[in-house]
Parts: C-alpha cells; structure tokens; sequence
C-alpha cells in the first residue's frame, strides 16, 4: 500500500524535504490543500502571561495560513541553494529540530521534533537573537483540535 505523501505529491519532492516524516494529520490536511490560508484560524492559549508571555492580550496566537510541500514555495523552497527551513533556523532562532509550519513577521508555528510525537511551538523572534519559543499543543492533532472560528474566540476573550 503507498503511502500518504506518494498519492498526492511527486515522490522525489517529498523524499527531498530536510525534515523528519510530518504527522499523519499534517499530511492529511494537505492533502484537502497543499498549504494556503486557515479558516478557523485563532489558536487560545488563554491569559497566563507567566506560561505564554508573547501571545497577544488577548491569549491567542492567530496562524493564518499553513506552508505546503512544493519545491517552489512551502517547507522544502530552496533559496540561494538552502532550503527556507534552515534559513529560519539559522535567522530566526527557531530550533534546529524543527520544521516552520507558518512564519508571519516576527514569529510562527512549528513542529519541534524534540520528542515523539513532536508538539507544536510558538516562535517570537522579534528580539533575535533572543528567541523565545512555547509549546501549544502537544500534538498536531491537538492543535488542529484548538483552532477556533472568530465568534467562539470572542466567546472565549469576553
């Protein structure tokens, strides 16, 4: 039986990622869409500013879109002969066993392969070279699970 990622992508472009194997779930949600925007999109963390210091006021972290796998754009883009992946790494501060699910401006999400399975993080890079780096969820399912629509986030602030 093949694989997931060998149904829906080139397999030399899967086999070319620099990154451990992505969560089942993962794969599954690109396989609906290979990367692009997410509806609902705000993850609540909730207000403790001592564990999550860098979410917004409101205790959540927005991710607006998820990357793909494609050779052009996503996980596994090659810049100047290096894949964007390792660029965050090296200029951003997130981890090296990590794979950037979303960057937008000073921060995002990813996989942080530091156990098994590998949880979710937050990364605030605004104040590079002092990354700060929080875990979400402890799973991708997990947090595919705490995505919440805009009106049960108002809810959830009020």
């Amino acid at each position: 039986m093949a694989k997931a990622e060998e149904l829906f992508w080139d397999t030399g472009v899967y086999d070319e990622l620099a990154c451990p194997p992505l969560p089942a779930a993962l794969v599954e949600v690109l396989r609906v869409q290979n990367g692009g925007a997410l509806y609902p999109h705000h993850f609540y963390v909730g207000k403790d500013r001592d564990r999550f210091p860098f979410t917004d006021e409101e205790g959540c972290t927005d991710i607006m879109s998820l990357y793909g796998i494609c050779p052009q754009c996503g996980i596994n883009q090659i810049i100047a002969g290096e894949t964007l992946n390792r660029q965050w790494q090296r200029d951003w501060g997130y981890p090296e066993d990590s794979v950037v699910l979303s960057h937008l401006g000073h921060g995002g999400i990813a996989l942080h392969y530091a156990s098994d399975p590998p949880v979710v993080i937050n990364v605030f890079a605004e104040y590079y070279p002092t990354t700060l780096v929080d875990t979400i969820a402890p799973t991708f399912e997990a947090f595919l699970a705490g995505l919440v629509r805009d009106e049960e986030f108002v809810r959830l602030v009020s």
